[in-house]
């Protein structure tokens, strides 16, 4: 299923040239090619129900959207970067399930409609977060001595 009868194609257009309700910041095209988007249903450990998204898969980011149905539009709900992230298929109750995770973002699980989706979102999602830690490596440590040493430089600048 796909939102408001569309094709995924139609709504990568949508995406890119309507408005999204509550996005702020960089411009849509600076997240790159949308390689994968699908209609999902998205939860964590801590709630019980699962939420009804559609996720975009660019190049170094997963974008949450939630669907408003009555204004046939999108909703901005997050932006999670991939350099981090890791990908677990879950053998759970729950079929075509996977979790994403890593060291900024709660633990998530993402179920796809059917078994195709799940393939295409587990193929799509390990190449890019491959990608995206060749190209930018998270490191909290290193982010934390390289803020300490421009701190420290500009308190020396400062004095």
């Amino acid at each position: 299923e796909v939102p408001w009868g569309r094709t995924q194609e139609e709504l990568a257009t949508v995406l890119i040239t309507q408005p999204i309700s509550g996005w702020e910041g960089m411009n849509i095209h600076s997240l790159g090619e949308i390689i994968w988007s699908s209609l999902v249903f998205l939860g964590s450990y801590c709630m019980e129900e699962m939420c009804e998204c559609y996720i975009v898969l660019s190049s170094f980011h997963l974008l949450i959207l939630s669907v408003d149905r009555r204004k046939k539009a999108f909703v901005y709900e997050g932006l999670l970067p991939l350099a981090g992230m890791r990908l677990r298929e879950t053998a759970s109750a729950i079929s075509h399930t996977f979790e994403i995770s890593g060291s900024m973002i709660e633990s998530r699980l993402v179920c796809c409609q059917n078994s195709a989706d799940f393939d295409m979102w587990v193929q799509h999602l390990r190449h890019q977060i491959k990608m995206a830690n060749a190209h930018c490596p998270v490191r909290p440590s290193n982010n934390i001595s390289f803020l300490v040493s421009h701190c420290r430089r500009d308190v020396k600048g400062m004095g």
